[in-house]
């Protein structure tokens, strides 16, 4: 779906981590934080432009803080790379 629809693929992503992720425990497992990584990742390879739109630059932010909030390093990692992108 990425490929063929980014912004409601993130927007849906977003949605699915904030108000279910850290309920069910995804956002604490090892499988889900590698996810999430590649998931970013992909975004910013493939589909930065993306993120020239606030609302998607936050909703990265947001799936990417969930995992944060869990301790996750690796997230911790990416979003220090985000940041220097768009430095």
């Amino acid at each position: 779906m990425i490929d063929r629809r980014p912004q409601e693929t993130l927007l849906t992503v977003r949605d699915i981590i904030t108000q279910v992720g850290a309920q069910s425990g995804y956002t604490a497992d090892t499988l889900g934080v590698g996810t999430c990584v590649t998931f970013v990742e992909r975004i910013l390879a493939d589909h930065r432009s993306l993120l020239r739109n606030p609302d998607n630059l936050t909703a990265l932010r947001q799936i990417c803080d969930a995992f944060i909030d869990a301790g996750w390093p690796q997230a911790h990692k990416l979003v220090f790379g985000i940041e220097q992108i768009f430095r």
